[in-house]
């Protein structure tokens, strides 16, 4: 990890062509013009996935050699988690199931924070890649330098680290130092990003903040780099997870995953929440896939048995939170309606039931001793008809 150096002149001096000035300046337009013609190549095999979602049996993929991407979220919404733990499935190769990372053995991926202090990055590097995890990974802290000299020292590293493949920039607006307005100075910043991702077959994902009040991106660097972006990754917390959502993608988008937090980590989760994270309405439940709203009823059967009317709104109430998205109590209400319109529970004695078998392994068969013991889900609760009226 680089160590502060409080001499800018000396830091300066290891930059290789990264001043502004450099792009402006002493061109050959016919070199240049050579170097950007395209022409066909009979040995070009397509884009090189460097991190793909895996879907079903589909592989879609996320970040592409020689890219840039976007993560772009609201403040306090989880971008800063994200980019910690897809840096976590791409070097260590984490979460397969989910993501499926193709980077070669050796390759590495780097973290450029200009956002938290040093004392809260040492902090996150502790957690997610202690001892031997870290091998494979590079975090600096740079908040303490000018925008100018953050882009020197990632541009020195990108030259002196050829094994690294992918680059996580948060934030990318600290590196144009006349603000995100500077549209000159912003052009001439991501204009040599792009640079450096074609030269050094690197990916850089830039995460950027969203305007408070409209939702966008700030100013016309966070316009260009929308633009610019393979892709465009949106982040916003939901219930007690983080939904991640594509917002353009030049390729084909992946379905909305989350991930939550366990013990300040940031991990995905195994159900993908559809809604849309906006007011949830009684119309919603209809587009949530059925499996979905029977994990919520499996999960509530499993743990709890012959709950009253009251108790029973609460923890479906609960666990449809932390699945899908809050909601109060009188679409709690509806919702228990819902499901018994659609049969997912019935009515059957003053009590009501799970209406659809348990998974296999979860019949009420003790393995045991071989003898029947009851599925929690199986026990029926007890429900006033005017509970769902």
């Amino acid at each position: 990890m680089f160590e502060s150096d409080n001499d800018s002149k000396s830091i300066e001096n290891e930059s290789l062509h990264a001043s502004l000035d450099a792009f402006v300046s002493d061109i050959n337009p016919k070199q240049a013009l050579d170097k950007a013609k395209v022409i066909f190549d009979p040995m070009f095999t397509g884009l090189v996935a460097l991190l793909s979602i895996a879907w079903d049996i589909e592989l879609i993929p996320l970040f592409n050699e020689s890219g840039i991407s976007t993560i772009a979220s609201h403040v306090k919404n989880g971008k800063t988690k994200l980019v910690w733990m897809l840096t976590e499935i791409l070097a260590l190769k984490m979460h397969q199931h989910l993501f499926v990372s193709h980077l070669e053995d050796g390759a590495r991926v780097a973290i450029f924070d200009s956002e938290q202090g040093r004392d809260r990055v040492q902090r996150s590097v502790n957690k997610y890649f202690p001892e031997e995890k870290g091998k494979r990974i590079d975090v600096f802290s740079i908040r303490h330098l000018s925008p100018r000299e953050m882009f020197i020292i990632i541009e020195h590293y990108i030259n002196v680290s050829p094994k690294t493949r992918i680059v996580f920039i948060d934030i990318g607006t600290d590196l144009v130092a006349g603000g995100v307005n500077d549209l000159a100075e912003s052009m001439y910043v991501l204009n040599a990003i792009q640079g450096l991702a074609e030269k050094f077959r690197v990916h850089f994902c830039l995460s950027i903040h969203l305007n408070k009040t409209t939702g966008e991106a700030t100013g016309h660097y966070g316009s260009l780099l929308l633009k610019r972006s393979e892709i465009v990754i949106t982040v916003k917390k939901q219930a007690e997870c983080f939904v991640v959502k594509p917002l353009v993608a030049r390729d084909l988008p992946f379905d909305p995953f989350a991930f939550t937090l366990k013990d300040g980590m940031a991990v995905p989760v195994e159900f993908m929440p559809l809604m849309a994270v906006k007011k949830i309405n009684k119309s919603d439940f209809k587009k949530i896939e059925p499996h979905i709203h029977k994990e919520v009823l499996l999960s509530i059967f499993r743990n709890h048995k012959n709950l009253k009317p009251a108790a029973f709104k609460s923890v479906l109430r609960d666990e449809y939170g932390k699945r899908i998205g809050s909601i109060g109590i009188l679409l709690t209400r509806e919702l228990l309606r819902f499901y018994v319109n659609e049969g997912y529970v019935k009515k059957k004695l003053g009590f009501v039931t799970m209406n659809f078998p348990p998974p296999t392994g979860e019949s009420g068969q003790d393995e045991r001793d071989g003898l029947s013991a009851p599925f929690h889900g199986g026990a029926s609760i007890h429900l006033n008809d005017s509970s769902i009226s």
